[in-house]
């Protein structure tokens, strides 16, 4: 089987492994923490769910090599990495990804270098479409914020590093969250394995669904949905589902047209399972 391609990249400390081994499940990844660079890494792994298998490399990339590296340093590095990236040579790489996760170091890196870094990302994501129709990519891009362990940064921080990520169109994946929000939207470590598992992949090899079962799960969650209804004592949390559909749709304008129609169909799953 023809394996899947995304590529992590980040500067070093920035969670790059522990993305990879989120997704790979792969034990091996940790003893990668003593390499002196990650750079040119590749994780192969593979991926079931109850609907498809798929073969999985994970790419992981730095564009700084350096710790210490000052942001004008940093952003120097990142532009010379985009630079090659577009270039002819790299031309089979863009063809073969799927996805792109951008990581920061919400300790360490300043609102300043991120804000800069994510116009170059802009322009990364430029470069994986089609020179006639430039968001002709059916890829994902997510930025992803990491901490280091045992550090907090401040809730407003994080924020403000959100709301920049949004404005540039792009996903913000908080690495040090987990499990659901208040409007039941999955969030960090537990978002990324859904990116993964709901992402319409170009290599995979569907598997047969039982249909007695299929029927089964349907009938009950029928059956759930009805007792909410007729049942009193039962709230069917339309609050929730509204207040869901006002933030996709907030979120909706700031994407093309074929990124809305992805993530409209991405959203109604979300709340047919909610329901």
């Amino acid at each position: 089987m023809i394996p899947n391609h995304i590529l992590i990249l980040g500067s070093p400390n920035s969670g790059k492994l522990r993305i990879a081994n989120l997704i790979s499940k792969n034990e091996e990844i940790p003893n990668l923490e003593d390499v002196e660079s990650h750079s040119g890494l590749i994780v192969k792994t593979s991926l079931r769910t109850k609907y498809y298998f798929l073969k999985l490399n994970i790419l992981i990339d730095e564009y700084s090599e350096s710790k210490e590296a000052t942001d004008e340093k940093k952003l120097s590095e990142l532009h010379k990495w985009y630079q090659e990236f577009k270039s002819e040579e790299f031309g089979e790489l863009r063809e073969v990804l799927d996805g792109l996760m951008f990581t920061i170091n919400m300790k360490t890196d300043s609102i300043s270098f991120i804000g800069d870094a994510l116009e170059i990302i802009e322009q990364i994501k430029i470069s994986l479409g089609d020179e006639e129709n430039l968001h002709d990519w059916g890829g994902f891009i997510a930025v992803v914020g990491s901490c280091p362990e045992n550090q907090i940064v401040e809730d407003d921080l994080i924020l403000e590093i959100e709301d920049m990520v949004l404005s540039q169109g792009l996903e913000f994946i908080n690495l040090s969250t987990e499990g659901e929000n208040e409007y039941k939207e999955k969030q960090g470590k537990d978002r990324i394995v859904e990116l993964i598992e709901s992402h319409d992949w170009t290599n995979l090899e569907m598997l047969k669904v039982d249909s007695k079962q299929y029927e089964t799960n349907k009938l009950a969650k029928m059956e759930s949905m009805k007792q909410k209804l007729i049942n009193e004592k039962e709230e069917l949390d339309l609050d929730d589902i509204f207040s869901k559909l006002n933030l996709a749709r907030d979120h909706a304008q700031s994407l093309t047209q074929d990124e809305r129609d992805k993530y409209a169909n991405k959203v109604i799953e979300e709340i047919i399972d909610f329901l």
